[in-house]
């Protein structure tokens, strides 16, 4: 991982604050069991066998820039705000499970799956902020933020037979945009903290689907 931030004070007026975070990961743990189940004669019954190969390889990444501005008159002030975040994950479980009966027709089962796991995410978000005085201890402010986020998944799982299993399998893209703009009034004097304010607010929320993500998706 890495991260980072930079303050620079351009003048006594004009402050700009930038920061990043950078996280890389990867895992590849096993595991396996083995069971045996017999009657309370100590008959024996089947042995089950399991194992699970996983695999992770994962990034993110988080940044944000902040400047402020402050006017001349005491208490009157300018803030903007942006900021980026992407990640990607890939995950792949490779499992088998051998089931072994020892009186069956059909003495032995085995199932083997092979699941793969997609998911990225980007989000872009942004705010304004201005602040002026109109008496002592008294402020009107007006604000507005916006958000734009993505999310995508794929999930594919294969058979033994390295065949997709269409009832498993699932293509996911949802985007969300927030939007809202407002002011408020907000007084604070001697330990004392009121505030009053409005806004209007927008959420458009779109999702599709799918079996496979090479197939047309479908409105939810």
């Amino acid at each position: 991982s890495f991260g980072t931030r930079l303050e620079k004070d351009i003048d006594s007026n004009n402050l700009l604050i930038a920061k990043a975070n950078i996280r890389f990961s990867e895992n590849n743990p096993f595991t396996g069991s083995n069971q045996f189940f017999s009657t309370e004669n100590g008959l024996p019954i089947n042995n089950l066998y399991s194992e699970k190969d996983n695999y992770l390889d994962s990034w993110n990444i988080n940044t944000a820039a902040i400047y402020r501005y402050l006017f001349k008159k005491k208490g009157q002030s300018f803030a903007a705000s942006a900021g980026y975040n992407n990640s990607l994950t890939d995950k792949e479980d490779n499992i088998l499970n051998i089931n072994k009966f020892f009186s069956a027709s059909n003495p032995t089962e085995q199932i083997r799956q092979l699941n793969l796991n997609t998911t990225k995410s980007q989000q872009i978000k942004s705010s304004l902020l201005y602040t002026q005085p109109i008496a002592k201890g008294l402020f009107a402010e007006v604000f507005t933020n916006f958000t734009y986020s993505n999310n995508n998944i794929d999930r594919k799982v294969n058979d033994s037979l390295n065949m997709a299993v269409d009832s498993l399998c699932v293509y996911f893209d949802q985007q969300n945009i927030y939007g809202r703009i407002g002011t408020s009034l907000r007084y604070g004097l001697k330990g004392l903290n009121v505030s009053v304010g409005g806004a209007f607010q927008i959420l458009d929320l779109n999702g599709q689907y799918s079996s496979f993500k090479d197939t047309p998706l479908l409105a939810d």
